[in-house]
């Protein structure tokens, strides 16, 4: 297998990569939330516009995924022992990777826009599980976690994915009716 941790890109250019991702993954969203706060407030178009919802719809996962990952890896790192630097790194490209895909498959939405919010609260987590969940199996075969220690690391990160993601969803729903 090919080890994608063995050339590194710096981590602001990772962050970057994973912000815009996610930028990219919540920019039909927010570009509807921005326009019916628009409306309703009164709020002049120089400020709602496509450019303003790309880069504010992803400001709340980024981070979000960001504090979570640098308060995570350090526990898991001394409890697995692993290369954990190698996981968090491939992490981070499959979140940017699933957030693409995620991009791609929203324009979707052109077809159905009333029901984006609710396609969007099950949508992202099941495919960003999904895409996690496979990156962890390549973890496996590639050995950065001691296999009889892999377990807990599989739970720990697939937990806080499904917690992090479970919170996202409910915002949204909140979002979406209010």
């Amino acid at each position: 297998m090919i080890d994608i941790a063995k050339r590194r890109m710096p981590t602001a250019v990772l962050g970057v990569l994973v912000y815009v991702s996610y930028c990219a993954s919540s920019w039909y969203a927010m570009r509807g939330n921005l326009a019916y706060v628009g409306q309703q407030y009164g709020i002049s178009g120089w400020l709602i516009n496509d450019v303003v919802a790309f880069f504010t719809g992803g400001l709340l996962p980024f981070l979000l995924f960001w504090f979570i990952t640098s308060f995570v890896y350090r526990p898991l790192a001394m409890k697995t022992g692993g290369d954990m630097l190698s996981v968090k790194y491939g992490l981070c490209l499959t979140v940017a990777v699933a957030n693409l895909v995620l991009f791609a498959f929203k324009f979707s939405y052109i077809a159905y826009p009333l029901y984006a919010p609710i396609v969007n609260i099950i949508v992202d987590p099941a495919v960003t599980l999904l895409f996690v969940g496979l990156y962890m199996w390549y973890v496996f075969y590639q050995g950065y976690v001691q296999r009889s220690r892999f377990g807990m690391a599989l739970v720990q990160i697939l937990g806080t994915f499904a917690a992090v993601y479970g919170l996202l969803a409910l915002f949204g729903m909140v979002m979406s009716v209010a």
